[in-house]
């Protein structure tokens, strides 16, 4: 190549860079995100990092759920986090433990108070790598994470990974799911890869350990968790706040009617209030309520859940 052409190159070059980096100063995080995955896609990336309230995350630019949502948005969760963090403030020490844990959006900022103890559990080994690597890049040392799906009973059982949305891991419970027909199967779950994954109860996971208290629950797992209070009633009975996500279809996917499920909850629980998932306003405040509020959309339709407040725990004997 000429030393005039190189020269003319790197004055484009130099010009483009430029006019790019004017862009960006204008252009929306979300504009900015969509820059980052055509580049992720060129120079075939398997994982970025980006930054926001809740600390650098590392996930998969493939995942159109949670993490294109944190990287576009700048944050994860902030309702649910100010209430566990004032909850927190109440007491010097205590025990967090997330089930559903994911890469860690919701454990790593409220982790950052070292007086507390941690768990969080993650079946997908490789949700489960990057929750480790977020802890780390994030300098979180008071987690104990367990790459392991709580359920029912202690064992292996099929976890089913959505292509889009890395969110969105569905245990396998072997049981005839309630309305639902497979052939017609609105997310197309046949098609999705299968994993065997580890299970375990969560009494089983606690019995030996005094947890300090309050404790609080956050439980987001797509549906499976009729398995988890199946196999944790006597942590339940010890946790002075649970937040648990409600998914009508999951929920019957794994062979439970979402009705006779409140009525297990009910019987664990004093007090409920169920608020929307994103913009956690109030919906209903006592279980007969939810009962309504789930009525006509228990197993067909795929879409509209929220998150159970649940308080005032129950004796188990």
């Amino acid at each position: 190549m000429r030393k005039s052409t190189r020269s003319t190159l790197l004055k484009v070059d130099h010009l483009a860079c430029g006019v790019i980096g004017w862009l960006l100063e204008r252009l929306s995080r979300r504009s900015h995100y969509r820059i980052l995955l055509m580049l992720a896609k060129y120079y075939k990336m398997d994982a970025v990092v980006v930054r926001g309230t809740n600390g650098a995350i590392e996930g998969d630019p493939r995942d159109e759920g949670v993490f294109r949502r944190y990287a576009t948005e700048g944050e994860w969760s902030g309702r649910l986090l100010d209430m566990v963090k004032s909850r927190m403030k109440r007491s010097a020490t205590g025990t967090y433990i997330d089930i559903g844990a994911n890469i860690g959006l919701t454990t790593i900022p409220l982790a950052r108070n070292s007086s507390w103890s941690f768990f969080a559990f993650e079946p997908d080994p490789a949700n489960f790598l990057r929750l480790r690597l977020n802890l780390l890049r994030n300098s979180i040392e008071n987690v104990c994470a367990r790459n392991v799906a709580m359920s029912n009973a202690n064992g292996k059982l099929i976890l089913r990974r959505s292509p889009t949305n890395f969110g969105d891991f569905r245990l396998d419970s072997n049981v005839q799911p309630i309305g639902m027909n497979w052939a017609n199967d609105k997310y197309d779950e046949a098609k999705w890869d299968k994993i065997e994954v580890q299970t375990r109860t969560l009494d089983d996971s606690f019995k030996e350990l005094a947890l300090a208290g309050p404790l609080i629950m956050k439980i987001d797992t797509q549906g499976a968790e009729p398995l988890i209070v199946g196999g944790g009633r006597q942590t339940l009975s010890r946790a002075d706040l649970v937040i648990m996500e409600f998914w009508p279809y999951g929920i019957a996917r794994q062979g439970v009617d979402p009705i006779a499920f409140i009525d297990v909850l009910a019987g664990l629980f004093g007090s409920v209030t169920a608020i929307s998932a994103v913009e956690g306003d109030p919906l209903a405040d006592n279980f007969e309520a939810i009962k309504r509020l789930v009525s006509g959309n228990i197993s067909t339709e795929p879409t509209g859940y929220f998150d159970l407040i649940l308080t005032e725990p129950k004796r188990v004997e």
